[in-house]
């Protein structure tokens, strides 16, 4: 009995605590479900309110509602690029995002960020040419040739031509700016190989191009610096060309020609966040664990000057269907600290968290309700119940269409299918999955959490956990430094604001910094206090009534004074005792019968009665 009662009070804790989780997700759903109709709220009626910033996030979470495309169309120049009268890369690209999450034709606006793009000649490029033994190479270009000679120690012997100087102790020929853009054919008469270099001129870190071509004798190899940025007026600009970068490879256009230059500006612009962005591009372990690790504050990322909103949902697009905690503990901390109105700071922030961390479906925006085509504009038709312009292809889903949602670096510009979407924003719909192989067989190790890959020795393998890395060898992680004041405020749920609202609190226990001139806002406390009131008070019943015997014996022992007196037993019934009643008592229905005789009563006699009854017995006697 004990045993059907422990289970019983098992399996009603983990219902009462599946419930509470339950309520919880549901409660996380119902704030999500406010974040957006803030979103909503904000749009109104009427889109043109917004800015075209506003209205591009807009479209990203919510799709086309109030057809807000029109407004965010006619912010533009000519529909390519964005804003209108002073086109920008970042802007423009943002653009071209939204408008193909919603399904509109957006070829115009990637021929013009295609026609943004120049040769990164901020970069120092080299050529290297390798041979096993002394070699003769000729380098031709523009119906020129060049000889060089290669010594056995790989040096090289001398040039004499102004595309090239001698650099890096004689191993490697300097490519002059001018020449930059040239197609230079090699060819030696021992076998060899050829590549291209590339740092920037402030760095002493060497890349080494993705491509690396050989050749037997008198064979030849081409080699060009095919290598761009994007620019921002005549000079490359590092975040427009992470965006560009990035939308393009949803597009699935090549992106090796952009890579060089951003991997090699990524150090001297660490607060664009470009970590994210390079783990999406190339899928690189040590990328993954930047991004992971070096700017997440507790609670959420913050990189740079730009708020902790932004630098979160750029981690959200690049890890976001991953279960690393940083992403389950960023999520809890942001649904725990919205304003009143359900947003986060404005639509801008709101509709960025929303599109990369709690998207919606991915083929089915949310747009204008219709029953028919005259409920929509006229360039609209009524489609599966929502206003959709004429013409816009549909979007299938790309993984309950039997393809793959992955990572670029998994899937082949040819596997790329277009017309699919993805509900992660970061990934790409493939036709085939790219099988990779394990660490081991690459004959690297797998760090652990507590350690880190060195940069330069990252394997890309397909057993590695999530948030650790293979490499050559590992290196213990230094210690975290201890967060400043400033960030107290933030770590601990709380939000730093010249003035609390409705329903915060101040901490004053908490402080923003001297300078900040802020408050520390908490939500105020109690919303969860009976919940867990009410759990903690159902399972102390539970333990109770499974305990209550012994319980019980506890309080008499406690009564008795904790005696040592055996307890009395019941005397057994004596001999004269009727004996127990054999068989259970039966319920018998009343009837009537004649009472029986009673037995007479006796009374006391007076003394006359008795002197009559003497009497009456003499003369019996007499008659005899």
């Amino acid at each position: 009995m004990n045993k059907k009662r422990l289970v019983f009070g098992f399996f009603l804790t983990i219902f009462l605590v599946s419930s509470f989780v339950l309520a919880q997700e549901t409660q996380n759903l119902s704030k999500v479900d406010s974040a957006y109709q803030c979103v909503k709220d904000k749009v109104g009626t009427d889109c043109s309110k917004l800015t075209y910033e506003e209205q591009a996030f807009s479209l990203l979470s919510l799709g086309d509602v109030e057809d807000c495309s029109i407004e965010f169309l006619a912010n533009s120049e000519n529909e390519e690029c964005w804003p209108k009268g002073n086109c920008k890369l970042k802007d423009t690209t943002i653009a071209m995002v939204a408008l193909d999450h919603i399904g509109e034709n957006t070829d115009k606006i990637q021929s013009w960020l295609l026609n943004q793009t120049k040769v990164a000649s901020a970069l120092l490029w080299y050529l290297e040419i390798d041979a096993d033994d002394a070699t003769t190479c000729d380098i031709s270009y523009d119906s020129k040739s060049t000889k060089i000679s290669i010594n056995e120690d790989k040096t090289i012997a001398g040039v004499s031509d102004s595309c090239f100087s001698l650099s890096s102790g004689n191993y490697w020929l300097q490519i002059a700016n001018n020449c930059l853009e040239k197609e230079f054919v090699i060819s030696c008469d021992k076998d060899f190989k050829s590549t291209l270099l590339y740092q920037t001129q402030s760095s002493s870190t060497i890349h080494v191009s993705q491509s690396v071509h050989s050749s037997v004798a008198s064979g030849t190899t081409n080699e060009k610096v095919n290598f761009k940025c994007f620019e921002q007026g005549t000079t490359c600009n590092f975040e427009g060309s992470l965006w560009a970068t990035w939308a393009l490879n949803k597009k699935g256009e090549s992106i090796l020609p952009y890579l060089p230059y951003i991997k090699a500006f990524a150090p001297e612009n660490k607060g664009e966040f470009p970590e994210a962005f390079l783990y999406i591009l190339t899928g690189a372990q040590e990328y993954l664990t930047s991004t992971i690790n070096d700017n997440f504050k507790t609670n959420y990322w913050q990189v740079g000057t730009k708020n902790k909103e932004y630098n979160t949902a750029i981690a959200f697009m690049a890890l976001g269907d991953s279960s690393i905690p940083q992403i389950e503990k960023a999520k809890n901390f942001f649904l725990n600290n919205q304003g009143a109105d359900g947003c986060w700071n404005n639509v801008r922030d709101t509709g960025f968290l929303l599109y990369t961390g709690w998207p919606k479906s991915s083929t089915k925006p949310i747009s204008k309700e219709c029953s028919v085509n005259g409920d929509c504009l006229s360039n609209q038709e009524c489609v599966a119940g929502f206003c959709k312009k004429i013409g816009t292809p549909n979007l299938a889903d790309c993984e309950s269409s039997g393809f793959f949602c992955e990572n670029s670096f998994n899937c082949e510009p040819t596997q790329v299918l277009n017309g699919y979407s993805c509900l992660n924003p970061g990934k790409i719909c493939c036709s085939e999955k790219l099988e990779k192989q394990t660490c081991s067989a690459q004959l690297g190790k797998i760090c652990s959490s507590d350690e880190e890959c060195p940069r330069g020795n990252y394997l890309t393998a397909s057993d590695v956990p999530l948030g650790e890395c293979c490499a050559t060898s590992c290196q213990v992680i230094a210690p975290t430094p201890t967060p400043d004041v400033e960030d107290l405020c933030q770590d601990n749920r709380g939000s730093c604001k010249t003035s609390c609202a409705s329903n915060e609190e101040v901490d004053s226990s908490l402080s923003c910094g001297e300078s900040s001139g802020q408050i520390c806002c908490k939500e105020k406390k109690g919303s969860l206090f009976w919940v867990w009131f009410f759990l903690i008070l159902i399972v102390l019943i539970i333990i109770l009534i499974l305990l209550r015997n012994k319980i019980r014996l506890l309080i008499f022992r406690v009564k008795s004074k904790f005696s040592k007196k055996p307890l009395e037993k019941p005397r057994p019934a004596s001999f004269n005792s009727p004996p127990p009643n054999r068989f259970p008592p039966q319920t018998i229905r009343p009837m009537y019968r004649p009472l029986p005789p009673q037995r007479p009563v006796n009374k006391p006699v007076s003394k006359k009665d008795s002197d009559f009854d003497e009497t009456l017995k003499k003369l019996r006697e007499m008659s005899k």
